[in-house]
């Protein structure tokens, strides 16, 4: 007989168990200043697994960082093509070449700019998503070890419904992310694609590294730290 069990529609898979879910609980125990709370605290146990299923979506929405250096790197390759466009035309036997490039450089481009759209709506996105997490977890964080800690400013009915709530919100937020995920990954590899045929189009005398190549003014501004 199979011991797996059916999870509640509106709960989470907490499938953390063993040594890991001893670290997690550990972990958690030092981040909220509760280590006299005894380990087999349910309450305890409930809020530590929950505070791993929800750092495990947000860290999918890590690789959007990844689309800054796509973007100054596609930059810099068509900026690079473009000098080299821009040298060949005034060389009678290069200027062949040079329309080749210029319409390259033309294709690229408006790819570029088709693209735009879509990685500005996955940066913002992500910022949402990143503090909807925040405000999840300074809900729980702030309720929770204030209950743990005095066992008397917060009803135990009232974290039992907090974090039956919580659960729900982090379910959403958790299929909200994945589809977010998708939608990184489908861009990203667009942008690897456009910036890879964009640097193969250079000739390879010609070719920089992006941090080399003299488009900074034309560049993307770097995302501020979180």
């Amino acid at each position: 007989m199979s011991n797996t069990r059916t999870q509640p529609a509106d709960k989470l898979p907490l499938r953390i168990q063993g040594s890991t879910a001893k670290i997690i609980l550990t972990l958690y125990k030092q981040s909220m200043g509760l280590k006299d709370i005894p380990d087999d605290d349910p309450i305890l146990k409930r809020c530590a697994l929950l505070d791993a299923e929800a750092c495990h979506a947000k860290n999918k929405l890590l690789p959007a960082n990844n689309l800054y250096r796509a973007k100054e790197a596609i930059t810099s390759n068509l900026y690079q093509l473009n000098e080299v466009v821009n040298t060949k035309k005034t060389i009678p036997g290069d200027r062949q070449e040079a329309a080749m490039l210029a319409d390259l450089h033309a294709k690229y481009t408006d790819r570029f700019n088709s693209l735009k759209g879509n990685i500005e709506k996955v940066e913002q996105n992500s910022n949402q998503l990143l503090q909807e997490y925040r405000r999840l977890i300074q809900e729980q964080h702030e309720n929770v070890s204030e209950f743990l800690l005095t066992k008397k400013d917060v009803s135990k009915a009232d974290i039992e419904r907090l974090l039956t709530q919580l659960e729900k919100d982090l379910k959403h937020f958790s299929v909200v992310v994945s589809q977010q995920e998708k939608e990184q990954k489908s861009l990203q590899q667009n942008l690897n694609e456009l910036e890879k045929n964009a640097f193969n189009s250079i000739p390879a005398s010609a070719r920089k590294p992006v941090s080399e190549a003299p488009a900074a003014a034309a560049r993307p501004e770097r995302p501020e730290p979180e």
